[in-house]
């Protein structure tokens, strides 16, 4: 189990809720459960999920994305000409019940390897659907693999006449059919089924305002993918859109492309976890 060595005041505004996205100078490839050590302790104080490591954002961007990062005023001035400007995204964080030594080995900066005991102290601490819970490492180009049996499509009623997606949620499922307008701009609107996801995984208007929480969607035709959802304009500023689709457009034209898609087709999506989404497209023409 890895760990993650952090400061404070940050460390305790993450597992109180207050900050998810941690800021660092280079990126970082690990996913899953990670500890949180309190710097300068010798303790493991609690844990997280790290769900993504996102691109180094902007100088303008950091004042935009205070709420996420935490880092106010001068120290944002400080921290942009250090080079801490690419976002560790954590979810779920909270503090260990019992705090757990571990032993710093030397040469260690931010980032440590537990000893196997001490993971195993860290671990038992979870729910039980914690521990067998694992965040799969996923890259544009990774195969689509099954993560449980396919169930049964849904029939879904399909109006071929109307201008306006058809949209419908049924169980596990949910689809929008597309429109001509939805192809040539590479997105399909979210709005008539957004009840479906996290509302954790909405964020703002662009990217410097990403959501706290990623969805990673299996997407056919193109591989697995993270990326949230947009929405409006965290700042209020005019002008800026307020519409609600997934936030990943270059990987949804890419799917359109894969597969063929044509005005009136379906986009199925199915939930196969809290974050987890497998999207497919269902032609006109099938029976459904």
């Amino acid at each position: 189990m890895k760990a993650i060595i952090i400061d404070e005041p940050w460390i305790s505004m993450i597992l109180s809720g207050q900050k998810t996205w941690e800021m660092r100078k280079s990126a970082n490839h690990d996913r899953g459960l990670v500890g949180l050590i309190r710097k300068g302790s010798g303790h493991v104080v609690g844990v997280a999920e790290l769900v993504a490591s996102l691109p180094a954002i902007d100088p303008e961007d950091y004042a935009a994305t205070e709420h996420l990062h935490g880092i106010r005023g001068e120290r944002q001035t400080w921290a942009i000409t250090e080079g801490y400007t690419v976002p560790w995204v954590l979810a779920g964080a909270r503090p260990l019940t019992r705090p757990v030594a571990y032993r710093h080995k030397s040469g260690a900066q931010s980032r440590v390897i537990l000893d196997e005991d001490v993971g195993r102290a860290v671990r038992d601490q979870q729910p039980s659907e914690t521990k067998s819970q694992t965040v799969p490492v996923t890259t544009v180009d990774a195969p689509l693999v099954p993560l449980r049996p396919r169930t049964e499509m849904p029939r879904v009623p399909l109006s071929r006449t109307r201008e306006t997606p058809d949209s419908r949620i049924d169980g596990d499922w949910a689809c929008v059919s597309l429109t001509q307008g939805n192809l040539n701009s590479g997105h399909f609107y979210l709005r008539s089924i957004l009840e479906f996801f996290p509302a954790a995984a909405v964020g703002g208007s662009d990217k410097g305002q990403i959501a706290s929480l990623l969805l990673d969607l299996a997407i056919e035709g193109v591989g697995t993918v993270r990326t949230d959802i947009t929405g409006p304009d965290r700042l209020g500023r005019p002008g800026k859109s307020n519409h609600r689709l997934f936030r990943d457009r270059t990987s949804i034209a890419k799917f359109f492309k894969a597969t063929g898609a044509e005005a009136g087709d379906l986009v199925m999506i199915e939930r196969r976890g809290p974050q987890s989404f497998h999207v497919t497209l269902k032609k006109a023409a099938s029976p459904l």
